[in-house]
């Protein structure tokens, strides 16, 4: 009778998708033999242990992956939401110097409607901006609003 190295046998049974029927016709060994050795030495439990520690292993990797991808993302949010909040404040020192510069109803009411557009805008990146950092964009807890004063823009109360 050859001597076999159960260990060998054991370990690929535990590792490998093969079933114990395959392992014994790999090896010359009787389905019998090497069902009982198995069940005998628990490896159908060692198999199962083993599979699971793969699938966590994997899981975790799957998690460092996908929190790295998310971060990445929360980042170029943040970075185009802060360039955007530039643009849009840029805008609006502008639209009030030429309000100032010239004071027609029109062009007033114009500019007011376009500074309530880009107010809009604002607090919309913001919202962007807090996600990214992992704020609550409703803002419930510490909420610092961005207010605008469009009263200096009314052409009523500036002539």
């Amino acid at each position: 009778m050859a001597k076999r190295d159960w260990t060998k046998i054991k370990q690929e049974y535990i590792e490998n998708d093969i079933t114990l029927e395959e392992l014994a016709k790999k090896y010359a060994v009787s389905f019998s033999t090497i069902r009982q050795k198995s069940a005998k030495e628990g490896w159908t439990t060692e198999k199962n242990i083993f599979r699971t520690k793969i699938e966590q292993k994997y899981q975790e990797k799957q998690s460092e992956l996908l929190a790295s991808e998310a971060s990445s993302f929360d980042n170029l949010c943040l970075r185009v939401a802060r360039s955007a909040v530039e643009i849009v404040e840029k805008q609006i020192i502008y639209l009030q110097k030429k309000t100032e510069e010239q004071r027609t109803d029109a062009l007033i009411e114009r500019q007011v409607r376009l500074l309530e557009k880009l107010a809009n805008s604002l607090k919309q990146l913001q919202s962007v901006g807090k996600v990214a950092l992992g704020e609550n964009p409703e803002g419930k807890e510490g909420e610092r609003p961005i207010i605008i004063d469009f009263r200096g823009l009314n052409a009523k109360d500036n002539d």
